[in-house]
């Protein structure tokens, strides 16, 4: 990606924002668009590690999630594409916005750049990661062991 120079009018500074901000947009839409179409299985993949903590169907076994809204079912794979994929779209989100700083940047500076941006790509992912195999296990068990004790959980598919 081109990067501006570091002395422009004001104009031309929100110009750039404004290319970056699309870039980010349309990357957006464009994932979401495809995640959209396999929420049904980026659900399954999600609920993979509290599968042995949610109820499950009695005639087939499988996994019995509420939907208490009319557009509840809309509105969750809406979500889950957003969020997927904001997810899978994070490496050219950090680019542009540091791309956009980059010009104000003095050279020893730029050096860190594409460091930076290799390094936030890889913690983040390393992180939703961690999240996904120890934390989120471990924390829908604790949850469903407090509920337990008072109520009968009734896991809303949100």
């Amino acid at each position: 990606m081109p990067i501006g120079p570091a002395r422009m009018p004001l104009f031309d500074h929100l110009g750039e924002l404004r290319m970056r901000l699309v870039r980010i947009v349309v990357s957006l839409f464009i994932a979401m668009c495809i995640f959209y179409m396999a929420t049904p299985t980026i659900i399954q993949f999600m609920c993979l590690p509290v599968y042995d903590y949610l109820p499950k169907d009695a005639a087939t076994g499988a996994i019995a999630l509420n939907v208490f809204d009319v557009f509840g079912s809309f509105t969750i794979r809406f979500k889950v594409a957003l969020w997927t994929s904001v997810v899978a779209c994070m490496p050219i989100i950090l680019w542009q916005i540091l791309a956009f700083f980059l010009p104000a940047l003095r050279p020893n500076e730029r050096k860190w750049v594409v460091p930076t941006v290799l390094a936030s790509t890889v913690l983040f992912f390393l992180g939703a990661i961690f999240c996904y195999f120890i934390i989120i296990p471990a924390g829908f068990e604790w949850l469903i062991g407090e509920t337990s004790a008072v109520a009968t959980a009734l896991p809303d598919l949100e």
